[in-house]
């Protein structure tokens, strides 16, 4: 799936602009930022809930504008608790998502057991705790079968077993093939499951973190100035560095001792433009504090 949004605004109010994202199957990806900062617009325009001129989601050729329900059937948005109707149960709810995505009755019984629902599935929503509400809207994505998934804050209101589950559950679902865009203050959980993290801001995807790579012990160096700190990086081309194109701060994952001992060898001979070196493990609680200034 190819994703442009060159900007999206509401009336005077610029939201997004200069996104340019392709989603290759599959993988988890995390997306990360302060509260509206446009998050939920960016997965509601993916999810075709809202639109604009400029705006192009592409899968396989097809657009929301030339084959709506191809698109709808593939890109599926995690409903919201207000999407509930409480004098219906989980079961109903199912079986009509069910219904609308062509997908065999018997599924509904698989994901119903799968989630652990069939103690309260057939109860009225108006009974169900915050936690089992959000469970349906989760089970309701579930049902449909598509190729991508977006979830706004799944893990809301979930206890630690509950979010335990529903990350063996997306999981399982890569390894099936799916591709998941999971909007999340969780951060803990994000280094856990996501392949990737796109962290948001100024209206951009500002920074793409990888959890597999930067878990590893890190070298963390602050430049002076633009010009060296490119110079560093056209130097390393080898290695996998993560950096900021706002910030005079690189990461580097350490492979091996050999290239630790050369980059402290270059480092050394550029000191009058190095402004700090650390050492430690990266995570999305640190890269958080370090771009949203917390």
């Amino acid at each position: 799936m190819n994703i442009t949004i060159p900007e999206f605004s509401y009336g005077t109010n610029l939201i997004l602009k200069d996104i340019s994202l392709e989603l290759t199957k599959p993988q988890i990806i995390g997306l990360v930022a302060p509260n509206g900062t446009g998050k939920s617009t960016f997965i509601k325009l993916i999810s075709g809930h809202l639109s604009a001129p400029e705006v192009d989601i592409n899968l396989d050729g097809h657009t929301y504008e030339t084959d709506l329900i191809y698109m709808r059937r593939q890109i599926v948005k995690m409903p919201d608790q207000m999407d509930l109707y409480d004098e219906l149960t989980a079961r109903d709810h199912l079986r009509y998502y069910a219904s609308l995505w062509e997908v065999e009755k018997e599924h509904v019984e698989v994901v119903i057991q799968t989630l652990n629902m069939s103690s309260y599935c057939d109860n009225p929503i108006k009974s169900y705790s915050l936690g089992m509400r959000q469970r349906v809207c989760f089970a309701l994505m579930l049902v449909t079968k598509a190729q991508y998934l977006l979830l706004d804050e799944v893990m809301n209101g979930l206890d630690p077993d509950n979010v335990d589950m529903i990350s063996d559950i997306l999981f399982k679902l890569k390894e099936k093939g799916t591709t998941m865009l999971i909007a999340s203050h969780l951060l803990e959980n994000l280094d856990q499951i996501a392949d990737v993290v796109y962290f948001m801001k100024d209206h951009q995807l500002a920074f793409r973190y990888e959890p597999a790579i930067s878990q590893r012990e890190m070298l963390s160096v602050q430049f002076s100035d633009e010009v060296h700190q490119k110079s560093f990086i056209d130097t390393f081309t080898d290695i996998p560095i993560q950096f900021d194109n706002d910030s005079l701060y690189i990461d580097v994952p350490l492979i091996d001792e050999f290239m630790l001992e050369e980059i402290f060898r270059w480092l050394t001979t550029h000191l009058d433009r190095v402004g700090e070196v650390k050492l430690g493990t990266k995570g999305c609680h640190k890269l958080f504090r370090e771009l949203y200034d917390r």
